[in-house]
């Protein structure tokens, strides 16, 4: 693992939260996603804590988002940037035609 970076989505933090590896369950398994993410492997973007943090309300926050919001310690990059912008629609193109 020592070269590879990873960029994970919304679900990659939301189907372990509610499923198989849920806070009471399995607290162990958050803090080596977290300790990984420090160490700069995994990385998100802006667009992924959005999804996983849309409540404003503390009383209506759940335990993925208070995790994420109070312990993640990965990047989470912009994609407002132009160059970003152009590498979306390099892959769109890509895929497409």
């Amino acid at each position: 693992m020592k070269d590879n970076i990873f960029l994970i989505d919304a679900n990659a933090f939301l189907t372990p939260s509610k499923n198989y590896y849920r806070f009471s369950v399995a607290p162990s398994y958050w803090e080596k996603i977290n300790n990984i993410a420090q160490n700069g492997y995994i990385k998100t973007i802006y667009k992924v804590k959005k999804e996983v943090c849309p409540r404003t309300r503390e009383s209506e926050k759940d335990d993925i988002q208070l995790w994420y919001e109070n312990n993640f310690q990965g990047q989470i990059i912009s994609t407002n940037k132009e160059e970003i912008v152009q590498e979306y629609v390099n892959i769109i193109n890509h895929l497409y035609y």
